[in-house]
């Protein structure tokens, strides 16, 4: 009898994404220090860019919707190892929505990243803006 091990490579990534209807931040969750998420999405991947296991986190996500149309729209993502768990990253994306276009800034430990303006349409709902962010992100880092 033959005993086979497989052993799965370092670092697999769980990749937790929240998209939230509102901007965030430092006074709004002094005043709300539990905000409720729209759309929460997760996805555990050992390949791909940071930004690729975010997105399939949001098209893997808990909820199908439908989701609001928001002209500002905060993401909070949190990367952590599965055997640590140890936190890889954190990132908060602040998006602001006009006239058909979405600019976002991306910020976490590296220097912040300014991303825009991405075409939208006055029909795509925070999830679906929040996916096209993150893939002219990743675009923009590849």
């Amino acid at each position: 009898m033959t005993v086979k091990s497989y052993e799965i490579p370092e670092p697999l990534v769980d990749t937790r994404v929240r998209v939230y209807a509102k901007k965030l931040d430092t006074f709004w969750q002094q005043y709300h220090p539990h905000p409720v998420s729209v759309c929460e999405g997760r996805s555990i991947q050992l390949e791909g860019s940071a930004w690729e296991q975010c997105i399939a986190a949001l098209r893997s996500r808990y909820v199908r919707g439908p989701f609001p149309v928001s002209d500002d729209i905060t993401v909070l993502v949190v990367q952590q190892t599965t055997s640590g768990p140890h936190v890889l990253t954190t990132w908060r994306i602040d998006i602001a929505v006009a006239a058909g276009a979405a600019n976002a800034r991306v910020h976490s430990t590296r220097p912040r990243i300014d991303l825009g303006p991405i075409l939208i349409e006055m029909t795509d709902d925070i999830v679906v803006v929040a996916i096209k962010v993150l893939e002219a992100a990743h675009d923009r880092t590849v």
